[in-house]
């Protein structure tokens, strides 16, 4: 099994190499559900089995943008490489809400970003 490299851009001076294999969405993972119901509580096995499940699909998402990067002999991915990996390994319905969600992600941040210039 090959470890994808990750490079940590926070860390200017050093450029820390980070492997895939130590990264996990714990805390992520904790403050969507606090985002659904303040309540709710995850016990650790859970959590370990939905950050499996993220990185098998990250994992998943990666080896078919490449695959199609390699196909059209392209070296820059673009947002018709990402909708086109993401019909893919997404039943349709599922696909078409997370495409339509990361688009209203963009434009949100895209907004933040030009109220600051």
């Amino acid at each position: 099994m090959t470890q994808e490299v990750y490079l940590d851009k926070s860390c200017k001076r050093c450029r820390q190499i980070l492997y895939a294999n130590s990264l996990n969405f714990n805390k992520y993972i904790r403050e969507m559900l606090k985002e659904i119901d303040e309540d709710a509580a995850i016990s650790k096995p859970a959590i370990q089995i939905i950050d499996k499940c993220i990185k098998k699909m990250f994992d998943e998402f990666a080896n078919e943008v490449q695959k199609l990067m390699e196909k059209e002999q392209k070296r820059t991915l673009n947002d018709l490489d990402v909708k086109n990996a993401t019909m893919k390994l997404l039943r349709k319905e599922v696909a078409n809400k997370t495409i339509a969600e990361a688009q209203k992600t963009i434009a949100k941040f895209k907004g933040n970003h030009s109220d600051s210039d």
